[in-house]
């Protein structure tokens, strides 16, 4: 895989990569996982969220920091220009890629964490 990430994710879903993003759907629920940066790119979460919130004209409300063992971002809510609004997480692995993990149904918020809680750099 190009994220070179593992992680768990609860059996209902089926998994599915397709270009930078990492989809995971179960019935006509999605959440997906994006790839931000690139290797020999320098990012961070705080830029990455500064990016969408300027450039992109999005804003990540209720923002909370969090740490797993091997990566640290920030969880919120993220609303685009539309009024549309997403549970969203921006996790950073130290190596400057940014990984970001979302859903617009609140529904799999649970889910989301399972997914966030295990992530881990592969071993490749």
């Amino acid at each position: 895989s190009l994220f070179r990430l593992s992680f768990a994710y609860p059996a209902k879903y089926s998994v599915s990569e397709q270009m930078n993003d990492i989809v995971l759907t179960s019935g006509d629920h999605q959440i997906i996982m994006r790839m931000a940066g690139s290797a020999g790119q320098t990012i961070d979460t705080e830029t990455y969220i500064k990016t969408l919130e300027q450039q992109n004209g999005m804003a990540l409300k209720d923002k909370q920091f969090f740490q797993t063992t091997e990566f640290r971002g920030y969880r919120g809510t993220i609303t685009n220009k539309t009024g549309d609004s997403s549970l969203f997480f921006v996790v950073s692995d130290g190596n400057g890629i940014v990984y970001t993990i979302s859903t617009n149904n609140p529904k799999l918020a649970d889910d989301i964490e399972i997914i966030v809680g295990s992530l881990r750099r592969s071993r490749r």
